[in-house]
């Protein structure tokens, strides 16, 4: 994941939705400090901030990690058999660290459906 492409991209999402950095930092449960990190791209997001800022921010997750996706997510309205199936058809695009980040994803959307 490319530290320069989040950064800009939190801060594009924060723009968008109107939110504060300590909005964010309460509501995904994520330090002040690494917050400021991400922003500042001294740091990625490991995968499970990289999900929690998605859900705070609203947007595509893998949108935040730097592909071209839409900002906006529409992944509620797609079923998990689903995203397993686009992920699996795109996976030998992605780097370790993208297939991990997606599968806690897959598997986090699975979990919420039962």
């Amino acid at each position: 994941m490319n530290k320069g492409i989040i950064s800009k991209r939190i801060k594009n999402a924060m723009e968008y939705r109107k939110i504060s950095q300590t909005y964010i930092s309460k509501n995904a449960n994520i330090p002040k400090s690494s917050l400021s990190s991400y922003l500042s791209g001294k740091y990625a997001p490991k995968q499970t901030n990289i999900y929690k800022l998605a859900k705070v921010l609203n947007v595509n997750p893998v949108w935040l990690m730097g592909y071209d996706v839409p900002m906006l997510s529409a992944t509620n309205e797609i079923p998990s058999d689903e995203l397993d199936k686009i992920y699996n058809k795109y996976k030998h695009l992605l780097t370790d660290d993208d297939k991990e980040t997606i599968l806690f994803i897959i598997k986090k959307r699975i979990k919420n459906e039962e």
